[in-house]
């Protein structure tokens, strides 16, 4: 046994073991999953959350990409409009207000232009000469003078030749009978960063959420398709405006102007820890070139990008990029300026606790704690076995040994005819029947318990008359109290033998008998006699309850419950037994459909055993 439990001891632990095992991964796998899942929601989240936003952005670099270059001119002549010189203009000459000086746009600023010379100027800034000409009702004086104002800062922000370096790859478009037709230059998507900004840190690179690799497969993809949606916009809006007709300029002759599209660059602004979005292009004429922008008011513009994605993103940030183009700031970065997309921390998604990966975790865990307990009830079943296989051996062996040392003692006797006083022979005779007997009652009670555990014993209880099967019961039982020299009373009432029981009437005699048996044998007095037995009957409703009682040393409390385990013996217990009597008692009880219980005596001392039997249900 002890191999057992030390095999079984170990198998638990390993198939616990192994389930642990398992079930770590499982969560491991379950969890690293939901993240991949939660990473691709987030890029796809991302991804419309980028086309929202170069939705948004587009229209106003296509609005400014288109705009003409005289527009830049706060008053200028039609005639000289496609001049390729930006000649003074005479008192004679007719002049139009410029579209810019009295504009108003949410996200714009200002508009300027950077001579070759480096001189700032700005379409919504007048000149005192242009101030005269123009007059109060084409612009207020307030607008003017807060421009003014805009442009002196201008000229602290940007210098004029990181403009011009800003937009030296820029594509450039060129007039052509008021149309705008696109030139082969490709345009330098990586090339959007002023030489003095430095790459993020590889901190701040690990900070930003990671990226599925399906998502980075497609980000390039997804990035020129939003491009090329900016520049499509932008060659729409060019197209929405057309140059006056000049008689003098003749049909299919290209302009003598070359104007870029805009781009858009960082700038430091005045207090250094701000940064200022300008949308740059150049117009060239011969030698001549001039850079044109747009100062944008990015908290304003920021604040709408934002908002629009806040839904999906309540707590998205949107940062200027000044560094290069990577590969990896594809699935982040805008396409219309150098913006990147940081989405911000989440709400956690709700998972369920119950998820197929962890209902199975939860079925294998049943199951095989289910295998252990079977098992380990099992080796207790087979060891419980094997002690009462051993009490049994031990408890028959000693039953068998003693009839049989008689047996062969007074056989001996008697056939060599040693015996010669008949009075003697008599004795032994009698001695031998008892002993026969006895060895009858184990043999019968270990067959009867045997046939009850495999099944075999088939008790058909019948309706039986109380008074009959307790008259009958009790014939054998007074025997057996009289061979010990103990004196049985039985106590029927009318009532109770007028009743029906029903019963098995070979179970009830083999119960009584091993009752007032085990009285006999147990219950003794000071003088080592048989204490006197009482055999009385009760009726309790549908049931008669049979008592026998003894007024021996009694049973403790803590023993009663263990009587009715078979091969079990009280503690102290010297008589002669198997162990079996009140096993089988209470098994044939139950068989027919009653039960057999161990009770304290309310009076005096002794044991008490009471059989309860069903009573037949008068119908009347």
């Amino acid at each position: 046994m002890p191999a057992q439990r030390t095999i079984f001891a170990l198998g638990s632990a390993a198939a616990l073991a192994t389930l642990v095992w398992v079930s770590v991964e499982t969560l491991r796998l379950e969890r690293e999953r939901g993240e991949t899942e939660a990473a691709a929601e987030l890029e796809q989240e991302a991804r419309l959350a980028l086309w929202r936003m170069d939705g948004l952005v587009a229209p106003i670099v296509a609005t400014e990409s288109s705009r003409p270059h005289f527009h830049y001119t706060p008053l200028y002549s039609p005639l000289k409009a496609l001049s390729p010189t930006w000649d003074e203009i005479s008192a004679v000459e007719t002049l139009v207000a410029s579209p810019l000086l009295t504009a108003e746009s949410k996200y714009v600023r200002l508009h300027f232009e950077i001579a070759d010379d480096g001189s700032f100027s700005s379409p919504q800034v007048l000149t005192e000469k242009q101030r005269a000409l123009a007059a109060d009702r084409y612009v207020d004086r307030a607008r003017v003078d807060d421009a003014t104002s805009k442009l002196e800062r201008l000229r602290r922000i940007v210098r004029p030749e990181d403009a011009r370096a800003a937009v030296a790859e820029a594509r450039v478009q060129q007039l052509v009978d008021g149309q705008a037709a696109r030139s082969p230059v490709p345009r330098n998507v990586e090339s959007l960063a002023p030489a003095q900004q430095e790459a993020p840190t590889q901190a701040e690179q690990q900070s930003q959420p990671r990226k599925s690799s399906s998502w980075l497969s497609r980000a390039p993809r997804e990035y020129v398709q939003r491009q090329q949606q900016v520049m499509s916009n932008t060659i729409t809006s060019s197209r929405n405006w057309s140059l006056p007709n000049i008689p003098w300029l003749p049909q299919g002759t290209p302009g003598p102007m070359i104007q870029g599209e805009m781009t858009a660059r960082w700038y430091a602004g005045e207090m250094k820890c701000a940064l200022e979005l300008m949308l740059l292009r150049k117009v060239r004429s011969g030698k001549s070139e001039r850079i044109q922008g747009v100062w944008l008011d990015w908290p304003a513009l920021r604040a709408d990008l934002v908002a629009a994605i806040a839904e999906d993103f309540p707590g998205a940030k949107l940062t200027p990029r000044t560094w290069d183009l990577r590969d990896d700031d594809l699935p982040r970065a805008l396409a219309s300026i150098p913006v990147m997309l940081v989405p911000g921390p989440r709400p956690a998604r709700a998972r369920s606790l119950m998820s197929p990966a962890r209902v199975a975790l939860l079925a294998a865990w049943i199951a095989v704690g289910g295998a252990v307990l079977a098992s380990g009830l099992a080796l207790r079943a087979s060891r419980q076995l094997s002690d009462r296989r051993a009490r049994f051996v031990s408890a028959v062996t000693h039953e068998l040994r003693t009839p049989l040392t008689t047996f062969r003692l007074y056989t001996d006797m008697l056939s060599s005819e040693m015996v010669t006083d008949e009075a003697k022979r008599k004795e032994y005779i009698g001695t031998l029947t008892t002993e026969a007997d006895r060895l009858g009652l184990l043999v019968e009670n270990v067959l009867s318990y045997s046939r009850l555990e495999e099944g075999r014993a088939k008790r058909e209880p019948a309706p039986v008359a109380v008074g009959d099967l307790l008259e009958r019961a009790s014939a054998r039982a007074t025997e057996r109290a009289e061979a010990c020299g103990a004196e049985l009373t039985v106590t029927i009432p009318e009532d109770v033998r007028a009743a029906t029981a029903i019963a098995d009437e070979a179970a009830v005699e083999q119960i009584l008998f091993n009752l007032v048996d085990n009285a006999c044998k147990h219950a003794l007095d000071a003088d080592g006699e048989a204490s006197a037995i009482e055999l009385a009957a009760r009726r309790s409703g549908w049931h008669v309850i049979v008592r026998v009682r003894d007024y021996g040393p009694g049973i403790e409390s803590d023993m009663r419950g263990r009587l009715f385990e078979p091969f079990s013996r009280g503690e102290g217990v010297t008589a002669a037994g198997s162990g079996l009597g009140l096993a089988l008692s209470r098994e044939l009880a139950r068989a027919c459909g009653g039960e057999l219980t161990c009770i304290a005596p309310r009076e005096g001392s002794g044991a008490a055993f009471e059989l309860t039997l069903p009573l037949e249900i008068e119908r009347g």
